[in-house]
């Protein structure tokens, strides 16, 4: 199965990103450097839910802060966040650095067995 993947920079050595199925499909969210403030992985996946008209329930990640409200992982068959970290990629060479690490507010790593769909959508997309 291939992953349909969102913002995708051409080269970028670290952005952010969000593993996801929204309705059983693979999604890969890419932030970017060029988001400054807005490239935090709750803010990554609000712009997503919102350009698809989901509603979806928040959660304050920070009691300290009970205003800001990011989006819960998960919202009942519609979509469901399954990673967040990080990668890189410069599509120039044809490299890319498959997802590592975590996110601070959803105490959220990289999922392995996404990893190997993005693997493959992206020897599929190399290869073609």
């Amino acid at each position: 199965m291939l992953v349909n993947i969102i913002n995708l920079p051409d080269n970028e050595a670290e952005f952010k990103i969000v593993q996801m199925y929204h309705n059983e499909k693979p999604i890969l969210l890419c932030g970017s450097r060029k988001l400054g403030i807005k490239n935090f992985h709750g803010l990554i996946l609000e712009q997503y839910l919102k350009e698809q008209n989901i509603n979806y329930d928040s959660f304050a990640p920070d009691e300290k802060f009970p205003n800001w409200l990011l989006p819960k992982l998960k919202l009942k068959d519609t979509y469901n966040v399954v990673g967040m970290g990080k990668m890189g990629i410069d599509q120039s060479i044809h490299y890319v650095q498959l997802p590592y690490g975590s996110s601070h507010d959803y105490k959220i790593g990289v999922n392995t067995e996404f990893n190997k769909l993005i693997k493959e959508t992206f020897k599929h997309k190399f290869d073609n």
